[in-house]
């Protein structure tokens, strides 16, 4: 599992508690526990905007958070999306959501049925 989301977004907030649904970090360590992961992740700052909570969890299960700080409802490194700030909010160009999508695909592709 990979995500990015931005703690400043208004669409679907991060972290609001008066917001009718679970928050962002509750939905991740609910994969996390389905994943069979550690339940609290590790943060690793990434850049000076974005930090990737990492869940310890068992090889080809895991579940990755990239949290954009005061990021909207935006797509990382899209400069669509930077074009419309003023809908979706902040769009951080300091990473690529596709490049770093792709790259988890590549590492966990789905098994082939003979």
């Amino acid at each position: 599992m990979i995500a990015f989301h931005g703690t400043a977004d208004t669409f679907v907030t991060y972290n609001d508690p008066s917001d009718r649904g679970p928050s962002v970090p509750e939905i991740m360590g609910e994969w996390a526990l389905r994943n069979d992961c550690e339940p609290e992740p590790a943060e690793e700052p990434i850049t000076d905007d974005v930090t990737l909570l990492r869940y310890d969890c068992p090889p080809g299960a895991e579940v990755l958070l990239y949290r954009v700080e005061d990021g909207g409802h935006s797509w990382p490194g899209s400069e669509f999306s930077q074009a419309i700030a003023n809908v979706v909010g902040y769009t951080t160009m300091s990473i690529s959501a596709n490049e770093l999508m792709w790259q988890f695909f590549e590492e966990h592709p789905l098994p082939i049925d003979d």
